[in-house]
C-alpha cells in the first residue's frame, strides 16, 4: 500500500451525534491536562469517546494549532498499513515528515516499523510548531509490534508531539514515566459518563420525544450516563411511541438494548430499509454507488437518505457526504442480525464489494473483500490481473503481502501465483524464500507437464522457470550459475519476461567482465521494458546499465545516464516507490568518484537502509565500502572499520557468496594498512590463504572478481612488507588484465598503486607514465576521488608531471585540483563544519539517554534494572540496547561496555 491506496476519509473526523453536547466536565479536565505529550480516552463502547475528541480537536483548530486526525479499523492492524496511515495523518502540516520511513516501508517485503522509529522521532524533534494527532478506535489495533511503536513514540518523542488515543481497552504501554513526568492526561469513563444535566442536555437535543423530569432521571439512573444507552434507544423512535411503556421496560443495558434495536428499530422499518441496514452491515465504509452494486439495487441514494433523515446512525466520512459509516456498536448489531437471519448472505455481500472495489481500482479492499469472504479464487484472480501493473512499478512487496495472506494449501493449487512470488522475492534480494517458492514450482511442473497436450505451454513454463532460478542466483550474486542456466534458453514472447531475461544476463555479463556483452542485453531490456510499459523495468535496466559505465571508469556518462529524466517513462518517478532508492543511491556512487562528497551523502545515507531490505549486495557493497572511504577522508578510521563490519554481517543475503567476505577482507586490508596495522592486514591475507612467496596464478585470461581481489590484497601486502618487484610484477599482470577486460574503475586504481611503486624504485620515468595514463582517462571524468585519497604518496610524481612540457590544459587542470586540495591544518572554520556535517550524516552520536544506559550497563546492570533507574519501560531499555549496539557496530553487552571505554565515552566500571 502507498499513498493513492490510503482511504482519505480516514483523515477526517466523523461527524457525531453527540456534537450538540458540549461535555464541560471533561473538557475542563482537558484543559488543564490536555497540553500533556499524551493524552489516553479509554472507557467501554458507546461512551462518547469520539465525541469529545472531535470537540477537543475542533478547539485545538479554532485556536490556530496544528491538528491531524486518524480513525482506525480492523485493516489497520498491519503494522505497515498503520504507519503509512500515521505518517498520513501528521503530513497534514507537514508535508515532507515521515519521507525516510516511507521509503523504508516500501522497499520491504515484512517491513520492520521500528527501524523507522528513530528516522521518525529525528524529524519531529526539527518542528518549529507542535503537532497533535487524534487516534481514535485504537482498540481494533491486536498487534505487537505496533504497541511496541506507539509505547516507545511516547517515551522517546520530543514535545513538539502530542497524542491524544481514544480506545475501550487500555492498551499495553508503559506509562509511568509519563506520569511521573506530569505527561500523561487520563480520561475515563468516570469522566465520561453524562451527569444529570448533560443527560437531560442530550435527550432534549437529539429526539422530539417529550420526556418529564422524572423520566429523565430514571432514563440518567438506569443508563447511568452511558450515552450510547440513551442514543440507541431514543434516536429513532417517532413522535407516537409510547413514553410510559419505555420508561417501563427500558433497563439501559446493552442485551436489553440490542433486544430493543431488533423489536423496535427495525420493527418500525419497512422491509427494504430493513434489509438495506443488514445487509451492508459487513461494509468497512459505503456510499450510493457501493450499496447498489452489492445490494444489486438502484434506491441506495434515496435508503442512505431516510436514514440520515431518521438518525439511523449514519455517520458521514467526508465533508462532502459521499462516504458513510455506522455507528459501531449499531454496527455489531446489525452484522450479527444478518449473520442470524441471512446465514451465508454475508460472503456474496463482500464478494461483490470486491468486484466493485476491484473495478474502481482500489486493489486493496478488492484483495481484503474477497479475503473476508473466503474467496480465495477472487482474490487469486485479482492478484493475477494486477500483479503486472504492480510490477511495471515496482511495488513487489505488495505482491509478496498479497500472496502470503493466500492459505499456502490454496498457493500450492495455483502455479502462476508461485511463479509471481518467486519473481516478487528474487526482485527484493530475497534468494533464500524465492528458492523454497522454485523449488516447489518445479515440484508442480514435473506432476503436471504430462498431463497437458501443448508443447508449447511446457516450454513456456520450462523458460519461465529458468528465468526465475536465473533471478534466483542473481539475487544471491551467483553469475557463473546464471549464465548457465540462461545460455541456452529460448527467447519467451513476454515482453516483461523478456526484459527480466535480458536485465539478468546483462548483470551476469557485468560481473564476468563482458561489459560489451552486458550493455547489448541492457538494451534488450529496455526495447522490451518499453514495449511492455514497464516503468520499474525501465529504471532497473537504466540503473545496472550505469554500472557498467562505472566499472569502465566512464563516471560522467553513467551519471549523465542516471540523471535523464526527461524522457517520458520517467515522468512521475515518485511511482517508482521500490526501485527510485536504488537510482537514486546509484547517483551517489557516482558523485562520490567525482568528489561531490555532500550530494554523494545526501543521496547514499538516506537510501542504504533501504537496500539492506531490497538492494543487490553488489550495490551495498559498493555503498558501504564508499561510506567507509569517505570516513577516511575525514580521518574517522573507526568509523570506517564500523562500516565495513556492518557490511560483513550483510552476509545472511546470500549464505553461499563467497565473493562478498572477499570483498569486505579486501577493503579492511586497504584500510588496516593506511593506519599502519600491518599485523592485522596479514592475519587476513592468512585466513584467506593468500601467499606472499609466490604467484596465485599464471596470467589469467577471463576476468574473475575473486582473483583480482586476491590479487590486490597479495600486491598491497607485497608493498608492506618492501617486496616491491614481486608487488610491480602483480601490478603490471593486473594492469594489462583490467585493460584488456575494460575494467577502466580498477584499472585506474592499479595505475596509481603501480606510479607509487615504481616511484620507489626510482624508476620516475615509468611512475610519470603510469600517473599520466591515470590521469588521462580519470580528467575527462572529473574523477578526483581516487586520487585524493592517495595524494601524498603521488603528490612528488604529479608535481614532476605538472611542470613537465607538452601537458595538455585539462591534465593540468586535474593536476592543480589535486595539488591544491584543502590540507588538514589549513581547513577553514567553513570547511571544518562541513566535515562535523559530514561526520554526523555518517554516525549518529549516543544521545544522552543511551549514554545513561551505556553506563549502567558497564556496571552491570540488567535490563529491568536500568529500567526502574531511569523511569522508562523494559521495551523502551532494549530498543536503546539496540541502537547502542547498532551505532558501536557491537553484538552484545560486554562488546558494547568494552568499545565504550576505549572510546571514552565512559569511564571506567566501578
Amino acid at each position: 500500500m502507498n499513498s493513492s491506496n490510503l482511504i482519505a476519509t480516514k483523515l477526517i473526523p466523523p461527524q457525531s451525534q453527540l456534537a450538540t453536547v458540549n461535555r464541560q466536565v471533561a473538557m475542563t479536565k482537558l484543559g488543564v491536562m490536555g497540553d500533556c505529550k499524551f493524552t489516553i480516552i479509554h472507557a467501554p463502547a458507546g461512551y462518547g469517546k469520539t465525541t469529545l475528541m472531535r470537540q477537543w480537536f475542533d478547539l485545538m483548530g479554532s485556536k490556530k494549532e496544528r491538528v491531524c486526525w486518524l480513525s482506525l479499523d480492523q485493516s489497520d492492524c498491519d503494522s505497515s498499513t498503520f504507519l503509512r496511515y500515521l505518517i498520513a495523518a501528521l503530513r497534514t502540516h507537514e508535508d515532507q515528515l515521515g519521507s525516510a520511513a516511507l521509503s523504508l516501508l516500501d522497499n520491504a517485503v515484512k517491513p520492520d516499523i521500528s527501524l523507522t522509529l528513530a528516522k521518525i522521532i529525528n524529524e519531529l524533534s526539527q518542528l518549529s510548531n507542535p503537532i497533535r494527532i487524534f487516534i481514535d478506535d485504537y482498540h481494533v489495533i491486536d498487534n505487537d509490534e505496533i504497541h511496541r511503536f506507539i509505547d516507545l513514540l511516547l517515551n522517546l518523542a520530543p514535545a513538539q508531539l502530542k497524542i491524544i488515543i481514544a480506545t475501550r481497552k487500555l492498551p499495553p504501554f508503559s506509562l509511568s514515566s509519563l506520569r511521573i513526568t506530569n505527561n500523561l492526561c487520563e480520561i475515563t469513563e468516570d469522566t465520561l459518563r453524562f451527569d444529570l444535566e448533560e443527560c437531560k442536555n442530550f435527550v432534549r437535543n437529539t429526539s422530539t420525544i417529550q420526556f418529564n423530569e422524572e423520566q429523565l432521571e430514571i432514563l440518567h439512573r438506569r443508563t447511568e450516563g452511558w450515552v450510547a444507552g440513551l442514543q440507541l434507544a431514543i434516536s429513532s423512535q417517532k413522535k407516537s411511541f409510547d413514553v410510559e411503556m419505555f420508561i417501563n421496560t427500558f433497563s439501559g443495558r446493552l442485551t436489553d438494548i440490542a433486544e430493543y434495536l431488533a423489536y423496535s428499530v427495525l420493527k418500525n422499518l419497512d422491509a427494504r430499509h430493513g434489509d438495506f441496514l443488514i445487509c451492508t452491515s459487513v461494509l468497512d465504509s459505503l456510499n450510493v454507488e457501493l450499496c447498489n452494486a452489492v445490494l444489486e439495487r438502484e434506491d441506495s441514494q434515496l435508503m442512505l437518505e431516510n436514514l440520515i433523515r431518521n438518525n439511523l446512525f449514519v455517520f458521514a466520512l467526508d465533508n462532502e457526504r459521499k462516504w458513510y459509516r455506522y455507528h459501531h456498536l449499531f454496527q455489531q448489531f446489525l452484522v450479527s442480525e444478518l449473520q442470524r437471519q441471512l446465514p451465508g448472505v454475508s460472503s456474496d455481500i463482500q464478494r461483490r464489494a470486491s468486484l466493485w472495489c476491484a473495478a474502481h481500482g482500489n486493489m486493496q479492499m478488492a484483495v481484503d473483500y474477497a479475503l473476508r469472504a473466503g474467496d480465495m479464487s477472487l482474490a487469486i484472480t485479482f492478484i493475477e490481473e494486477r500483479a503486472a501493473v504492480e510490477f511495471s512499478e515496482g511495488n513487489m512487496p505488495k505482491v509478496c503481502e498479497w500472496i502470503y495472506k493466500i492459505p499456502p494449501e490454496v498457493r500450492s493449487q495455483h502455479p502462476k501465483v508461485l511463479l509471481l512470488l518467486g519473481t516478487a522475492l528474487f526482485h527484493v534480494n530475497q534468494p533464500v524464500a524465492a528458492s523454497v517458492v522454485l523449488n516447489e514450482l518445479k515440484l508442480i511442473h514435473a506432476q503436471t507437464k504430462y498431463l497437458t497436450t501443448s508443447n508449447n505451454l511446457v516450454m513456456d513454463w520450462e523458460i519461465e522457470l529458468r528465468i526465475l532460478a536465473a533471478g534466483i542466483k542473481m539475487s544471491a550474486d551467483q553469475h557463473e550459475e546464471v549464465i548457465s542456466l540462461l545460455g541456452d534458453t529460448k527467447l519467451t514472447p513476454n515482453p516483461f519476461s523478456l526484459g527480466i531475461f535480458n536485465n539478468i544476463k546483462a548483470y551476469a555479463h557485468t560481473i564476468s567482465g563482458e561489459l560489451d556483452l552486458a550493455e547489448k542485453h541492457h538494451d534488450l531490456a529496455l526495447t522490451a521494458h518499453h514495449q511492455s510499459g514497464s516503468e520499474f523495468g525501465l529504471m532497473y535496466a537504466y540503473t545496472w546499465k550505469a554500472m557498467t559505465h562505472y566499472w569502465r571508469g566512464n563516471i560522467k556518462q553513467g551519471l549523465a545516464l542516471m540523471e535523464n529524466h526527461e524522457v517520458p517513462h520517467f515522468a512521475n518517478p515518485q511511482k517508482l516507490l521500490f526501485v527510485t532508492p536504488i537510482a537514486d543511491f546509484t547517483r551517489g556512487l557516482f558523485y562520490f568518484e567525482m568528489n561531490q562528497l555532500e550530494k554523494a551523502l545526501q543521496l547514499l545515507v538516506p537510501n542504504i537502509e533501504v537496500l539492506e531490505s531490497c538492494g543487490h549486495i553488489s550495490l551495498l557493497q559498493l555503498g558501504y565500502a564508499t561510506l567507509a572511504r569517505i570516513h577516511v577522508r575525514a580521518g574517522e578510521y573507526q568509523q570506517a572499520f564500523n562500516r565495513l563490519n556492518h557490511l560483513l554481517k550483510l552476509q545472511h543475503i546470500s549464505p553461499e557468496d563467497t565473493h562478498h567476505p572477499l570483498f569486505v577482507a579486501a577493503c579492511k586490508v586497504d584500510l588496516f594498512l593506511r593506519t599502519n596495522q600491518h599485523v592485522e592486514a596479514l592475519k587476513i591475507s592468512s585466513l584467506l590463504n593468500i601467499p606472499l612467496e609466490r604467484e596465485l596464478i599464471c596470467a589469467p585470461t577471463n576476468w574473475n572478481r575473486e582473483l583480482y581481489l586476491k590479487y590486490r590484497i597479495q600486491t598491497q601486502l607485497l608493498i608492506a612488507t618492501k617486496q616491491l618487484d614481486d608487488a610491480l610484477a602483480n601490478l603490471q599482470l593486473l594492469s594489462n588484465w583490467t585493460l584488456a577486460h575494460k575494467q577502466g574503475y580498477r584499472m585506474l586504481n592499479i595505475l596509481i598503486l603501480k606510479s607509487k611503486v615504481e616511484n620507489k624504485l626510482g624508476d620516475f620515468d615509468a611512475a610519470e607514465k603510469s600517473i599520466s595514463t591515470a590521469i588521462g582517462h580519470a580528467a575527462p571524468n572529473n574523477m578526483l576521488s581516487v586520487f585524493l585519497e592517495d595524494a601524498k604518496g603521488i603528490e612528488p610524481i604529479i608535481k614532476r608531471l605538472h611542470n613537465s612540457f607538452g601537458t595538455d590544459e585539462l591534465t593540468k587542470e586535474f593536476i592543480e585540483l589535486i595539488l591544491n586540495r584543502p590540507q588538514p591544518s589549513l581547513f577553514s572554520k567553513q570547511q571544518q563544519l562541513n566535515q562535523q556535517k559530514i561526520s554526523m550524516a555518517l554516525l549518529e552520536p549516543l544521545s544522552k539517554r543511551e549514554l545513561e544506559i551505556l553506563s549502567l550497563m558497564a556496571l552491570g546492570k540488567s535490563n529491568s534494572s536500568i529500567g526502574e533507574a531511569l523511569f522508562i519501560s523494559l521495551d523502551t531499555v532494549k530498543w536503546h540496547n539496540k541502537n547502542i549496539f547498532g551505532k558501536l557496530n557491537v553484538r552484545n553487552r560486554t562488546e558494547a561496555t568494552i568499545s565504550a571505554l576505549e572510546m571514552n565515552l565512559i569511564t571506567n566500571r566501578a
